[in-house]
């Protein structure tokens, strides 16, 4: 199901010219977390999106992360289940472009089943094509 969430630009904003270096299109690649020290894979993940952040950031895509302990209807708005602390959906990555929401990690099966996952370094760089290289279209 995708989402489109909010790009919009001030009128100054649009005018300003492209700085050097960016690309078209509006790419954010967003963690969905809780933002507690005792939920360890939720902290765990946050360690490794702020490296790939460091790592990847300002080139063609963008970094944020959105506390759904503090933002909670944004979990209903993009389909996170935070009822437990031990949900397979926390955290949650989801990649936007241009507003709408084009991947997301963990997956979430047509059902609304999710698919439970292991994030690491290399996963979360293949799966959103954060080293530039465009993915191959599976048949």
């Amino acid at each position: 199901m995708a989402h489109n969430i909010s790009t919009k630009k001030s009128r100054s904003s649009t005018k300003k010219k492209k700085k050097k270096g960016s690309v078209d299109g509006d790419r954010w690649l967003v963690l969905f977390t809780l933002d507690r020290t005792w939920h360890t894979r939720c902290s765990d993940v946050d360690i490794l999106f702020s490296r790939l952040s460091v790592e990847f950031g300002g080139g063609h895509v963008q970094f944020g992360k959105v506390d759904l302990g503090r933002w909670t209807k944004f979990s209903e708005r993009f389909n996170i289940d935070t009822s437990s602390t031990t949900s397979a959906q926390l955290p949650t990555i989801i990649l936007f472009e241009n507003g709408e929401e084009i991947q997301r990690l963990p997956p979430l099966r047509p059902t609304g089943e999710v698919t439970r996952v292991h994030f690491d370094r290399e996963g979360v760089v293949k799966v959103f094509s954060l080293d530039g290289k465009k993915k191959k279209k599976e048949h």
